[in-house]
């Protein structure tokens, strides 16, 4: 960013250091937020402060909250110079630049006295089109820049917004049915031979789910073997993940009744259902996992002498496929109690959950 021998703060000299990131959103969205938020949780572990200045709206993310104290907003309604506000208010020992192009925050960049780095995020620097991917066979481009890339490539055909949606669902499509396999013990790494061994299975080993699986695996592999970029509706889309969706938590289920020896018949069947669904870890162990996953605050609930990743694997289902249960409150009292955590909305949910998640692995 136009500085010439760059030099970090010494970390023997400041035991604290303070640190700014700069981003275009404030909240979760894709990978790039996930680096932002974990390298943040880490960095204010380890006693250094951390803060935010972000373009567009505060999404409101409470565990984004709680990882920046300092938010700066740099909206339009921020007006110019907020940039330079941020900067001067909370005094950093070092700029951390992510995604932001608005060229005013750039230039006062250029003239900022504290170093700034750059974390570089998807395709947006060295790709006119910001996918560095071929536009209808989705190869990855090795060409350097060109004008080839104006003519040939297409550098003002911008980049499909349901295009993410599908890649994921079609990850999803190869998923369920790449989970029956690995239950048979039958994986392979080459997804045509999965789906020639799926096909084969004996009628003994498929679930009551196994053609849809075997419908949607045949797609994905389809997708990932000759992707297309092909305009689709959002109703499309919507209706596709929908599909998915439930069948990944019939796979889930069936691959847990497996796992366990009993069927659920749903996942709130199998949230609810009080036995151990992590048998066969010693009592005096867990008692000491929990207390470390809840900050070592004692709790008689949930069953502290069993293993914290049973609470993680019987909240998932309900945080997945049940989207209304915070507001029944029988659900919300297992929510609560299986969290430790006072949740009452679904993204307090989710960011209590993530926090035992880290607690817990």
């Amino acid at each position: 960013m136009g500085h010439s021998n760059l030099q970090l703060p010494n970390p023997n000299k400041h035991s604290v250091m303070r640190l700014l990131s700069i981003h275009e959103r404030f909240g979760s969205l894709g990978g790039a937020e996930v680096n932002i938020l974990l390298i943040a949780q880490e960095l204010q572990r380890r006693g250094h402060d951390v803060g935010m200045a972000y373009g567009g709206a505060d999404s409101g993310d409470a565990e984004w909250r709680d990882a920046f104290a300092s938010r700066f907003s740099l909206d339009e309604s921020a007006g110019i110079g907020a940039l330079d506000r941020a900067l001067t208010q909370f005094k950093p020992d070092v700029v951390v630049l992510h995604k932001f192009s608005e060229p005013r925050a750039l230039d006062a960049l250029a003239s900022c006295p504290s170093p700034v780095v750059r974390m570089v995020h998807d395709h947006d620097l060295y790709c006119m089109r910001s996918y560095k991917y071929n536009y209808l066979t989705r190869r990855i481009c090795t060409r350097a820049a060109s004008a080839y890339c104006v003519f040939s490539c297409g550098a003002v055909v911008g980049r499909a917004v349901g295009d993410f949606v599908r890649r994921n669902v079609a990850k999803a499509q190869l998923a369920c049915g790449d989970a029956l396999l690995a239950a048979h013990r039958q994986y392979h790494w080459s997804c045509r031979e999965r789906h020639r061994r799926q096909e084969g299975l004996a009628r003994a080993m498929r679930p009551a789910w196994f053609d849809a699986a075997l419908r949607h695996h045949a797609v994905g592999v389809g997708f990932k073997l000759h992707p297309q970029a092909d305009a689709i509706s959002r109703d499309s889309l919507v209706a596709a993940h929908d599909e998915i969706t439930a069948l990944a938590m019939k796979c889930w289920l069936w691959l847990e009744a497996r796992r366990l020896g009993r069927a659920y018949p749903s996942a709130r069947a199998y949230a609810e259902d009080p036995r151990d669904v992590c048998p066969g870890t010693p009592p005096f162990l867990n008692i000491l996992l929990n207390l470390r996953a809840d900050g070592f605050r004692l709790r008689s609930k949930p069953r502290p002498w069993r293993h914290p990743r049973q609470r993680l694997l019987r909240l998932l289902p309900l945080l997945l496929w049940e989207p209304g249960a915070i507001d029944e409150p029988a659900l919300k009292r297992l929510i609560q109690s299986q969290l430790n955590a006072r949740a009452s909305i679904p993204s307090e949910c989710v960011a209590a959950y993530r926090a035992l998640w880290q607690g817990v692995r």
